[in-house]
Parts: structure tokens; C-alpha cells; sequence
């Protein structure tokens, strides 16, 4: 049985059909090289100054299995990911546009000079089985991109990053042992016996303190960055939304974080931090979400990814684009 069969490839090319809006898709870009020919392009990458790792790990490859007794055909790849409509073939096109520098923009470049025929020949297969089709699915995307990309042999592949949106940590088998089997519950537990009303007293403080940020940004426009776009009502009760606990347990707010991460669409969005396409609010997000749902197979819990949604309290104490002057801003930390 073959790699196609095995994995639900299916060819992507300029007729085919848009793909599911907001599902994402990891699809494959392939090149087949005879033994001669891989060895001619690595010489002619390498004769061009390029020194990458990966052109040595094809070499050893080569010299390992030869170039006469070996494989008929070696193949090159490229693990790439698409969000619907955009199909692989597109982001594909992407790719050749817009690469200026690293492995993937110099090995095509190459191999269209050196080897017009395997350009030509080149296959961009979308990867069905590992389709995801739910629109909160990022994060389990990136596990889908990391464990193909690990799958494919990164050392051999054009992917420089071994996938995701940012660099993942992966534990050791023995810290996952202790953590497991500690068997805590505190997720689920929090989510069950935390949920009551919001403390009036304590939203009126935290709405009390976004008021007057906001009062101060309109006196002090160019200092807090509204120049660009204005701290309006709905941004501050954005601000009071993600910093008011939701969840307590005898009255106490078991956790909380205090940070500073806004980018400018996630300002005028009025998204909070774990909501946020930012970095760091998906990284936390991820940690978060890694831990409930290690909690909820320990104690045999079904766990939907799409009913995933912490509502653990995230102070942004200036919400601000700007802080020119520290001194006056330190008095609303």
C-alpha cells in the first residue's frame, strides 16, 4: 500500500475546488529526483555558496545507499499548512512568489534552473487525513504540522521550523509520568464548582480602574497611542471583561495573570488576551488547553477541543498602544 492510499492524498492544482472555510489543511509539495540528479543539484547549491544542513543529510543519503544500487527515485518535500478557501496549490503559488531566502526559495530556484523538467514535474498533494475541520482548530493544527513534519524526517525536508506557530516544548516520557500521576483535576474542577456570579464589588474596581485609563488617554492622546485609534467604550469593557474573575472558589480567584501583550488588531478588535491571534496568547492558550485535556484523559473525561474555552482572568493593566511617560503610567499599575 502506498504513501497516497495510506495518507488520503489528493492532488491540489489551479482547477481544483476551494477548499472549507476556516478548516485547515496541511498539504505536501513534492519533487522526485533520480540519484544523478539529486547529486547534480546538491553540487549546484552548494557551487552557489549554499551551505545548509540539508543539503548534507541528502548527500549522506546518496552515499549511502549509492548512486547505482540505491533507490530509482528520491523524493523531496515540503510540509506546508492553509486555512479554507485558500487551496494547498495556492499557498504553494505563494511560496514561489514571495520567498526571498532560506532552503525552500534557493532549492526551487535551483532545481528550475538546473532541472526544469522536475519543476515542471513538481506535485502539491493535500493531505486529507489530516484535515481539521472545526474553525477553533488551531493549536491541533500545529500538533498535526509538527508530528508530519517529524513523520517526513526534518532533517531532510525543506521546512526549516519544525512547524507551528511558535517553538512547542515537548516534556520528557518521565515528567509526563509524574504529572500524570499526580492525577490532578483542577480544570474540570474549577470549571464545575467555580462558576457563579461576578463579585459587584470587585467588577466595579476593575471597571473603576479601565475608566480611568480611559479618561487619561483623551487628556494625553500622543503619550497612550489613541492618536492612532481612539480607547473607546468598547475596548475598555473588553480591558474589564478579561481582567474580571469568572470562576471562584469560596470567593477566592484561585488564578490570575497579570501581562502586557496587545498588537493593533487585537486592540480594535477588542480581543482579549486568550482570545487574541497574538503569540503569547496562543502559547498560553496552548499550555492551558495541553494540561486540561491531559487532566480529563487521566480520569477517563471525553475531551471536545471545540468546547475549549478558559476563562481564566488576564490583567492587561495598561491596555494602551503607547506608554511614553513610565513615572505617570506606574500609577495604574
Amino acid at each position: 500500500m502506498d504513501l497516497k492510499t495510506v495518507m488520503q492524498l489528493e492532488v491540489s492544482t489551479a482547477s481544483s475546488p476551494p477548499t472549507a472555510i476556516r478548516s485547515h489543511y496541511t498539504y505536501i509539495c513534492s519533487w522526485t529526483l533520480t540519484p544523478l540528479e539529486l547529486k547534480r543539484l546538491i553540487e549546484f547549491m552548494q557551487s552557489e555558496g549554499n551551505s545548509y544542513a540539508e543539503l548534507k543529510e541528502w548527500d549522506n543519503n546518496l552515499q549511502m545507499f549509492g548512486i547505482d544500487a540505491g533507490p530509482r527515485y528520491f523524493t523531496i518535500r515540503y510540509v506546508g499548512r492553509c486555512v479554507g478557501p485558500t487551496r494547498p496549490y495556492d499557498s504553494y503559488e505563494e511560496d514561489i512568489l514571495q520567498g526571498t531566502s532560506g532552503i525552500l526559495p534557493e532549492f526551487m530556484h535551483s532545481v528550475e534552473m538546473l532541472l526544469p523538467e522536475v519543476a515542471k514535474a513538481a506535485q502539491v498533494h493535500l493531505i486529507r487525513l489530516a484535515t481539521i475541520d472545526w474553525s477553533s482548530a488551531t493549536l491541533a493544527a500545529d500538533d498535526v504540522e509538527r508530528v508530519l513534519i517529524e513523520f517526513f524526517g526534518h532533517s531532510t525536508l525543506l521546512n526549516r521550523q519544525r512547524g507551528g506557530s511558535y517553538i512547542s516544548y515537548v516534556p520528557s516520557r518521565e515528567d509526563r509520568g509524574v504529572f500524570t500521576g499526580l492525577k490532578t483535576n483542577f480544570y474540570r474542577r474549577l470549571k464545575t464548582a467555580g462558576a457563579m456570579p461576578v463579585d459587584e464589588e470587585l467588577w466595579s474596581k476593575v471597571d473603576e480602574h479601565f475608566q480611568d485609563i480611559k479618561v487619561w488617554t483623551e487628556t494625553n492622546p500622543d503619550e497612550t497611542g489613541v492618536l492612532l485609534h481612539r480607547f473607546t467604550d468598547g475596548i475598555a469593557k473588553a480591558a474589564v471583561r478579561q481582567a474580571t474573575p469568572r470562576e471562584q472558589v469560596h470567593g477566592v480567584t484561585i488564578l490570575a495573570m497579570l501581562g502586557k501583550d496587545i498588537t493593533l488588531q487585537d486592540y480594535v478588535g477588542r480581543a482579549t488576551f486568550l482570545e487574541s491571534v497574538g503569540w503569547a496568547g496562543t502559547m498560553t492558550r496552548d499550555f492551558v488547553r495541553r494540561l486540561a485535556r491531559s487532566e480529563a484523559t487521566t480520569h477517563n473525561v471525553t475531551w471536545r477541543e471545540d468546547c475549549f474555552k478558559p476563562e481564566i482572568p488576564f490583567a492587561d493593566l495598561w491596555p494602551c498602544l503607547k506608554h511614553k511617560f513610565i513615572v505617570d503610567v506606574m500609577d495604574f499599575l
